[in-house]
């Protein structure tokens, strides 16, 4: 929740008011993660954002679904 919280705070001005939001993954033999995701309306959508995260010095992966 921390990491959100900062997160959100230091991409407000790409987010355009947009929510991050935390995923739990089950990695099998690797335990369970937790992702930080942006939910986007298509996959041109997020690699455009993934491009604007990456250019402020946030790791990012556009993914399709």
């Amino acid at each position: 929740q921390s990491s959100l919280r900062t997160m959100q705070n230091r991409l407000s001005g790409i987010l355009n008011g947009r929510n991050l939001e935390i995923r739990q993954v089950d990695l099998g033999a690797k335990g369970v993660w937790y992702r930080v995701v942006l939910p986007t309306n298509s996959f041109s959508d997020a690699t455009q954002t993934c491009a604007s995260f990456k250019a402020n010095g946030t790791d990012c992966v556009a993914i399709n679904g």
